[in-house]
């Protein structure tokens, strides 16, 4: 069963690897709005949306941005059988 927790969600594969599935078919256009010094983050709006989400920087760097703001939003839950 993944991780709930947003800080092991990196360590959980399954859950890497669906939200990389997830950028991949998904077309986001994201855009950066600001700094989130205090989490070390960056928040990320995605236009065609309007969602906005603060991504941390060591997701980004270890998974790519995409990836990374799928893994975020993404909700664990609904990847339980």
């Amino acid at each position: 069963m993944p991780s709930p927790l947003p800080k092991h969600r990196l360590s959980d594969l399954g859950l890497v690897e669906h939200a990389q599935q997830l950028a991949d078919s998904q077309s986001r256009n994201l855009r950066r709005v600001v700094d989130d010094d205090r989490r070390d983050a960056e928040v990320y709006e995605d236009r065609n949306s309007g969602e906005r989400t603060s991504v941390p920087r060591k997701f980004i760097r270890a998974i790519g941005l995409p990836a990374a703001f799928e893994l975020v939003t993404l909700d664990p839950t609904d990847l339980i059988p």
